[in-house]
């Protein structure tokens, strides 16, 4: 059985990183994306994301992770949102919604310092174990 293709965007203050990739052992892209303003940084990282699905297939999930603060309540309206930011432009940013409806996969997210912690890596990495916890619950509930 192939392992599912998964995407990782790590949201920083100064760069945006975004991998594809089966674990943390096993990325087969990865770009860097300096933090503008939010539109353009976002079509940036959509851009590298549809480019990777071109040349190598669908993706199973993404997990994000982002500075923040976050609005983490699945049940808020809200929820996927970067809510108050001291980075100029990014409050009230939807980072779930944009990502979720654009590329059509489940979308896991979660803080920075959570993303790193899950996947006891510092960086990006811990978002592909966001996705692949996406990716687990999405087939779980088909199988249902």
């Amino acid at each position: 059985m192939a392992l599912a293709r998964l995407g990782a965007i790590e949201a920083g203050g100064t760069k945006v990183v975004c991998l594809v990739g089966s674990d943390p052992d096993h990325i087969v892209a990865r770009t860097r994306i300096p933090t503008g303003e939010p539109a353009e940084t976002l079509a940036q990282v959509f851009a590298f994301f549809q480019q990777e699905v071109r040349s190598g297939g669908p993706l199973a999930a993404i997990g994000i992770t982002s500075f923040g603060p976050l609005e983490l309540r699945r049940s808020h309206p809200r929820y996927g949102f970067i809510t108050t930011s001291s980075k100029p432009g990014w409050s009230n940013v939807d980072m779930v919604g944009p990502v979720q409806s654009g590329l059509g996969v489940p979308v896991a997210f979660d803080t920075d310092v959570n993303g790193a912690a899950l996947g006891s890596l510092a960086g990006p990495a811990g978002a592909l174990v966001l996705a692949d916890r996406a990716n687990q619950l999405e087939e779980a509930n088909h199988a249902r």
